[in-house]
Protein backbone atom coordinates (compact mmCIF):
# COMPACT_ATOMS: atom_id res chain seq x y z
CA UNK A 1 0.00 0.00 0.00
CA UNK A 2 2.76 2.22 1.07
CA UNK A 3 4.19 2.33 -2.25
CA UNK A 4 1.07 2.94 -4.43
CA UNK A 5 0.71 6.16 -3.06
CA UNK A 6 4.03 6.82 -2.95
CA UNK A 7 3.81 6.81 -7.03
CA UNK A 8 0.92 9.57 -7.05
CA UNK A 9 1.98 13.70 -7.53
CA UNK A 10 1.78 15.51 -4.45
CA UNK A 11 -1.43 16.83 -5.81
CA UNK A 12 -2.96 13.47 -5.78
CA UNK A 13 -1.09 13.18 -2.05
CA UNK A 14 -3.33 16.62 -1.16
CA UNK A 15 -6.56 15.38 -2.26
CA UNK A 16 -7.47 13.59 1.73
CA UNK A 17 -9.20 15.48 4.06
CA UNK A 18 -7.46 18.75 5.64
CA UNK A 19 -7.22 18.22 9.60
CA UNK A 20 -6.54 20.48 12.04
CA UNK A 21 -6.08 19.79 15.97
CA UNK A 22 -7.29 21.02 19.31
CA UNK A 23 -4.82 20.72 22.24
CA UNK A 24 -5.68 22.78 25.09
CA UNK A 25 -6.70 26.56 23.85
CA UNK A 26 -3.89 25.92 20.72
CA UNK A 27 -5.35 24.86 17.40
CA UNK A 28 -2.30 23.08 15.73
CA UNK A 29 -2.37 21.75 11.71
CA UNK A 30 0.00 18.83 11.87
CA UNK A 31 1.89 18.22 9.47
CA UNK A 32 3.42 14.39 8.72
CA UNK A 33 6.97 14.13 9.38
CA UNK A 34 6.39 17.04 12.23
CA UNK A 35 5.27 15.61 15.31
CA UNK A 36 1.88 14.21 13.50
CA UNK A 37 1.49 10.95 15.92
CA UNK A 38 1.80 12.82 19.09
CA UNK A 39 -0.37 15.44 18.02
CA UNK A 40 -3.33 12.48 16.69
CA UNK A 41 -2.54 11.15 19.90
CA UNK A 42 -2.82 14.42 22.32
CA UNK A 43 -5.74 15.90 20.49
CA UNK A 44 -8.59 16.60 22.33
CA UNK A 45 -10.76 17.89 19.20
CA UNK A 46 -10.59 17.97 15.12
CA UNK A 47 -11.66 19.72 12.52
CA UNK A 48 -12.25 19.11 8.99
CA UNK A 49 -12.02 20.88 5.63
CA UNK A 50 -14.72 23.75 5.50
CA UNK A 51 -14.82 23.41 9.61
CA UNK A 52 -11.06 24.89 9.82
CA UNK A 53 -11.96 28.94 8.16
CA UNK A 54 -13.40 29.83 11.86
CA UNK A 55 -10.72 29.43 13.27
CA UNK A 56 -8.69 31.99 14.87
CA UNK A 57 -4.80 31.46 16.02
CA UNK A 58 -3.59 28.04 13.99
CA UNK A 59 -0.20 27.12 14.89
CA UNK A 60 1.62 25.07 12.28
CA UNK A 61 5.08 23.73 13.12
CA UNK A 62 7.95 23.32 10.61
CA UNK A 63 10.55 20.67 10.64
CA UNK A 64 13.70 21.67 9.89
CA UNK A 65 13.44 20.62 5.90
CA UNK A 66 17.07 18.60 5.86
CA UNK A 67 16.41 16.67 8.91
CA UNK A 68 12.77 16.01 7.23
CA UNK A 69 14.14 14.66 4.35
CA UNK A 70 16.53 12.26 5.55
CA UNK A 71 14.39 10.72 8.20
CA UNK A 72 11.47 10.59 5.61
CA UNK A 73 13.63 8.49 3.12
CA UNK A 74 15.23 6.55 6.06
CA UNK A 75 11.48 5.41 7.05
CA UNK A 76 10.56 4.70 3.81
CA UNK A 77 13.31 2.91 2.90
CA UNK A 78 12.52 0.78 6.10
CA UNK A 79 8.94 0.25 5.60
CA UNK A 80 9.70 -0.90 1.67
CA UNK A 81 12.61 -3.06 2.23
CA UNK A 82 15.12 -1.06 0.35
CA UNK A 83 18.34 1.11 0.97
CA UNK A 84 18.04 4.84 1.54
CA UNK A 85 19.85 5.68 -1.23
CA UNK A 86 17.97 3.55 -3.66
CA UNK A 87 14.86 5.92 -2.37
CA UNK A 88 16.62 8.98 -3.29
CA UNK A 89 17.70 7.45 -6.52
CA UNK A 90 13.92 6.45 -7.25
CA UNK A 91 13.17 10.12 -6.26
CA UNK A 92 15.45 11.55 -8.62
CA UNK A 93 15.15 9.46 -11.67
CA UNK A 94 11.56 8.40 -11.63
CA UNK A 95 9.68 10.88 -9.49
CA UNK A 96 8.93 8.82 -6.54
CA UNK A 97 6.97 10.78 -4.43
CA UNK A 98 5.76 9.94 -1.05
CA UNK A 99 3.97 11.87 2.08
CA UNK A 100 7.37 11.39 4.53
CA UNK A 101 9.31 13.62 2.45
CA UNK A 102 7.22 15.90 0.45
CA UNK A 103 8.19 19.71 1.26
CA UNK A 104 5.91 21.14 3.51
CA UNK A 105 5.10 23.89 1.51
CA UNK A 106 2.74 21.47 -0.41
CA UNK A 107 1.22 20.75 3.10
CA UNK A 108 0.49 24.33 3.62
CA UNK A 109 -0.46 25.00 0.20
CA UNK A 110 -3.39 21.61 1.17
CA UNK A 111 -4.20 24.03 4.16
CA UNK A 112 -5.04 27.29 2.01
CA UNK A 113 -7.68 25.42 0.54
CA UNK A 114 -9.72 26.07 3.53
CA UNK A 115 -7.91 28.38 5.61
CA UNK A 116 -7.15 32.35 4.37
CA UNK A 117 -6.26 33.70 7.59
CA UNK A 118 -2.71 33.87 9.76
CA UNK A 119 -1.32 31.08 10.91
CA UNK A 120 1.78 31.30 13.64
CA UNK A 121 4.91 29.19 11.81
CA UNK A 122 7.10 27.45 15.06
CA UNK A 123 10.02 25.16 15.43
CA UNK A 124 9.85 21.62 15.94
CA UNK A 125 11.14 22.50 19.30
CA UNK A 126 8.42 24.12 20.31
CA UNK A 127 6.11 21.32 19.88
CA UNK A 128 4.05 21.24 23.41
CA UNK A 129 3.61 17.14 23.44
CA UNK A 130 6.28 14.37 23.90
CA UNK A 131 7.58 13.46 20.33
CA UNK A 132 8.41 10.12 19.31
CA UNK A 133 11.75 9.34 18.70
CA UNK A 134 13.89 9.52 15.64
CA UNK A 135 13.71 6.88 12.99
CA UNK A 136 16.14 4.47 14.19
CA UNK A 137 18.83 2.79 12.18
CA UNK A 138 19.14 6.43 10.21
CA UNK A 139 21.83 6.62 7.51
CA UNK A 140 23.10 9.54 6.12
CA UNK A 141 21.99 10.02 2.39
CA UNK A 142 22.04 12.54 -0.58
CA UNK A 143 19.83 15.75 0.50
CA UNK A 144 17.75 16.72 -3.21
CA UNK A 145 17.74 20.41 -2.81
CA UNK A 146 14.81 20.52 -5.20
CA UNK A 147 12.82 19.34 -2.16
CA UNK A 148 13.47 21.05 0.42
CA UNK A 149 14.72 24.41 -1.07
CA UNK A 150 10.98 25.90 -0.70
CA UNK A 151 10.79 24.80 2.68
CA UNK A 152 14.60 26.70 3.82
CA UNK A 153 13.01 29.55 2.23
CA UNK A 154 10.19 29.77 4.20
CA UNK A 155 11.66 29.02 7.78
CA UNK A 156 14.28 31.58 6.70
CA UNK A 157 11.80 34.00 5.98
CA UNK A 158 8.56 33.03 8.50
CA UNK A 159 9.81 31.40 11.70
CA UNK A 160 8.61 32.16 14.75
CA UNK A 161 5.86 34.37 13.04
CA UNK A 162 2.50 35.03 12.30
CA UNK A 163 1.70 35.58 8.67
CA UNK A 164 -1.22 35.18 6.40
CA UNK A 165 -1.57 31.74 4.78
CA UNK A 166 -1.78 33.20 1.05
CA UNK A 167 1.11 35.41 1.64
CA UNK A 168 3.31 32.41 2.48
CA UNK A 169 1.95 30.33 -0.33
CA UNK A 170 2.50 33.43 -3.48
CA UNK A 171 5.34 34.61 -1.59
CA UNK A 172 7.43 30.67 -1.84
CA UNK A 173 6.24 29.31 -5.17
CA UNK A 174 8.63 30.62 -7.08
CA UNK A 175 11.50 28.53 -5.50
CA UNK A 176 9.73 25.25 -7.10
CA UNK A 177 10.21 26.41 -10.46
Amino acid sequence: MEDQLSKKNWNDILNTDCEIIRMGDDWIYPIFKNGWNGFRRAKEESKFNEQIKDVDNLKVYLRHPVSRFVSGVNKYAQLNDLEPEAVVDKIQIEGLTNRHWMPQWYWLLHLSKYYKKEIELLPMSAIPHNRRKETPNKKQIRVLEDHVAVDLYIMNNWLNTKVNLEKVIEESRHVLS
